[in-house]
């Protein structure tokens, strides 16, 4: 003996009329999607290629076991403030975590004006 009920034809005519749906032959045609053109492409990769960086003659790029040592926060902190969108600038190069030197030492020194601002008020 079955506990549920058999659904009747006239019950999915319904239960489509209550959800909004249309049946197949009313069904809403939508146009085909915009195709670009090679020379629309080109217009769009002229305008939207990057800025040259800044020179970082000099700098040196520091992995996270390195970052680690200079901050004193482990590598685990590191990962997790990245995650968060916290703490230095931390990129991926390749398969490795790394950061300029400079970008550090800036982030350190902003890092401990916050605290001597807050200590303050």
């Amino acid at each position: 003996m079955s506990y549920h009920r058999r659904r009747r034809p006239e019950d999915r005519k319904k239960k489509e009329a209550s959800a909004g749906v249309l049946p197949p032959t009313e069904a809403i045609r939508r146009p085909a999607p915009h195709r670009i053109t090679s020379s629309e492409k080109a217009s769009t990769l002229k305008t939207t290629q990057r800025q040259p960086t800044p020179s970082r003659k000099g700098d040196r790029l520091l992995q996270l076991p390195e970052i680690s040592e200079t901050s004193t926060l482990t590598e685990a902190t590191l990962r997790y403030m990245r995650h968060r969108g916290e703490g230095p600038p931390i990129f991926k190069l390749g398969r490795r975590l790394v950061c300029w030197e400079s970008d550090l030492h800036t982030w350190i020194e902003g890092e401990a004006a916050k605290d001597a601002e807050a200590r303050a008020s």
